[in-house]
């Protein structure tokens, strides 16, 4: 429903895959995540960068690509939904008061969260080179 993209570009001299255990454990910040040979990874979010965790539903998933010139391009994708609960809570509010619509709206606030999260990881990440 809201989804979001972040990317950055870091120089390194590290092979490849040094550089995927070291991508590995900067983003482990925003959750369980695991890069694959091939670049690709998933990210479990914890639960501490979602707000409104129980009212939201959050994807992230990303790739690390190299390029020519020795950058790696890491690029971090996500997804806010209304969890099942939100969408519980939003259809009594809405009967009972027409306040409901409004709740869905919780994985917006989720949003810039996810953003800060996620610029954080990529300027650690960047430091550590």
């Amino acid at each position: 429903m809201f989804k979001g993209e972040q990317s950055t570009s870091i120089a390194s001299s590290l092979p490849e895959d040094q550089f995927y255990e070291r991508v590995e454990n900067e983003l482990s910040k925003l959750g369980r995540v695991k890069v694959s040979s091939k670049g690709s990874f998933t990210i479990e979010p914890k639960d501490s960068i979602k707000t409104l965790g129980f009212m939201t539903d959050a994807t992230m998933d990303g790739s690390i690509k190299k390029k020519s010139n020795g950058e790696y391009s890491i690029i971090v994708n996500y997804d806010l939904s209304p969890s099942v609960l939100n969408w519980i809570i939003t259809v009594v509010l809405f009967c009972t008061t027409l306040f409901g619509a409004i709740v869905v709206l919780a994985p917006l606030i989720e949003k810039g969260k996810f953003d800060s999260a996620i610029k954080d990881a990529f300027r650690d990440l960047e430091e550590a080179e």
